[in-house]
């Protein structure tokens, strides 16, 4: 309940069903990262004019956009693949925001912007810490 009405009126609100079935802290991620990706949605690839559903930033090789992003053909299969590969993180204890900036930076983040990783990491970080305070008190 608490995550539709925070997502409420952005595209990831028809996408609260699967990511609620995720673990407390894939969950948390799944949200953070898609607001400081695409702010929920709202800017996100698009693929012959449709809807990707890829609101991560997500680049994998199924279905690729020209841009080399996952384009998605459903939002149950986008929560899915990148809720996996976040637990996937996770069991590597790649487990906070300041570790999670592998998703931003791939394995390292040397050629970024310091200050866009910094700032990818406070924003991430912000929404995660928020959920999970929220999420812990259910």
């Amino acid at each position: 309940k608490e995550i539709g009405e925070l997502v409420e009126d952005h595209p990831i609100e028809n996408m609260t069903p699967y990511i609620s079935k995720q673990k407390k802290q894939v969950a948390a991620f799944v949200l953070a990262i898609a607001k400081k990706e695409s702010n929920w949605g709202k800017y996100s690839p698009k693929k012959d004019g449709r809807d990707c559903f890829n609101y991560w930033g997500y680049r994998g090789t199924y279905n690729q956009t020209h841009s080399g992003y996952s384009c998605f053909d459903s939002p149950g299969q986008a929560v899915g693949v990148v809720s996996e590969r976040i637990s996937d993180l996770i069991a590597q204890k790649i487990d906070t925001p300041d570790e999670m900036i592998v998703w931003k930076c791939g394995s390292s983040c040397e050629g970024h912007d310091p200050d866009g990783v910094k700032k990818w990491i406070s924003d991430v970080g912000y929404y995660y810490n928020k959920l999970e305070k929220e999420e812990s008190r259910e």
